[in-house]
């Protein structure tokens, strides 16, 4: 199966000092968070649709994007 990209995730509270919850469309095969020079810094494998709680606790302050990708036709 191909992978396709998830074009829009919301995220809350912004900013936060321990943990973000993702407010997912679908089950993922991954949730992605990079920093912003795009290197990976946390990884979550399969999250399910709805609300994802992510532990940004061991995150130093900075701007970070998050990526999801779904396995296509899901």
């Amino acid at each position: 199966k191909a992978n396709k990209r998830v074009e829009s995730l919301d995220v809350y509270p912004v900013p936060s000092e321990n943990e973000i919850t993702v407010s997912l469309p679908e089950n993922l095969t991954s949730l992605e968070v990079f920093n912003f020079s795009n290197l990976p810094v946390l990884k979550l494998l399969n999250p399910e649709a709805g609300e994802t709680l992510v532990n940004v606790s061991t995150l130093k302050n900075g701007i970070y994007f998050i990526r999801g990708i779904s396995a296509e036709g899901l």
